[in-house]
């Protein structure tokens, strides 16, 4: 799993792993992005989680 917000993270977003970008991420991101969360500072990374079931 990887998250990102940057242009500097599009390396990151490979195939083989879950990409999840940050609701305040730009644009070029959200769009290879496996999903799209809430912002960093509106509990994205939580939110994420949740909605994958990988915290209660």
């Amino acid at each position: 799993v990887v998250f990102g917000d940057n242009t500097n993270d599009i390396k990151m977003f490979r195939p083989e792993w879950t990409s999840i970008a940050m609701g305040n991420a730009v644009e070029e991101l959200k769009k290879i992005a496996d999903f799209v969360t809430k912002d960093a500072d509106d509990g994205g990374i939580e939110h994420a989680c949740r909605h994958f079931g990988w915290i209660d």
